[in-house]
């Protein structure tokens, strides 16, 4: 006998609610252990070529790092599942469109929207925050004090780092201009924090 789901409730609202708010938990874990990997660059070490003006072309090594593409890959993975969060906190708020206007009414949030939106869809038409945003490029500064050799081959420089993990990164998000508005890293924690705290307002189990 094959079943369908009707929408129809088996079970009591209070439980509904308790599995809503558990999912939501849940969530928030993911989001924290993808924090914490976005924490960790550590890694084998990795690399790419950069071809200047006049043809030639030079390989840059930077060991003890993990792939940058991989690292680029977390953060759009985080933007993913951080705007996830919208509809999860409307399945448990009895004012859906206050939700939506929490978002509306701030600039980050709807930055944070429009670049998981961009990244579901590989466009955008449509903007919340009317900027277009899109992600920029991975990039890595590494201080002197962290270098702990700089190595030059004939078409090769390999960078060897103290401690991967005390290097800078950031990953620039451009408005439809090419301005920059904010860093991704920087707007992952604001909205991050944005959410859960709307998240506790709604609680209502």
């Amino acid at each position: 006998m094959r079943h369908r789901c009707s929408g129809a409730p088996l079970i009591g609202n209070t439980v509904i609610q308790l599995m809503k708010y558990s999912e939501i938990l849940i969530l928030f874990s993911k989001l924290n252990r993808l924090n914490k990997k976005l924490s960790d660059v550590g890694g084998k070490g990795t690399g790419w070529n950069y071809t200047f003006v006049d043809g030639t072309t030079t390989k840059y090594t930077f060991k003890k790092f993990r792939d940058f593409e991989s690292i680029q890959d977390d953060v759009e993975n985080y933007f993913l599942w951080l705007w996830n969060l919208k509809d999860y906190l409307k399945s448990i708020s009895k004012n859906k469109q206050m939700v939506e206007d929490i978002v509306n009414s701030n600039i980050n949030m709807k930055v944070s929207g429009d670049i998981a939106n961009r990244l579901k869809h590989s466009t955008l038409r449509e903007s919340r925050s009317g900027l277009f945003p899109k992600l920029g490029k991975l990039k890595v500064t590494i201080s002197q004090n962290n270098v702990s050799k700089i190595t030059f081959y004939k078409d090769e420089v390999e960078i060897d780092p103290k401690d991967a993990n005390d290097a800078e990164l950031s990953l620039p998000i451009y408005d439809c201009n090419e301005n920059e508005i904010i860093d991704s890293f920087e707007l992952i924690r604001i909205v991050e924090k944005e959410w859960d705290k709307i998240f506790q307002q709604l609680k209502v189990v």
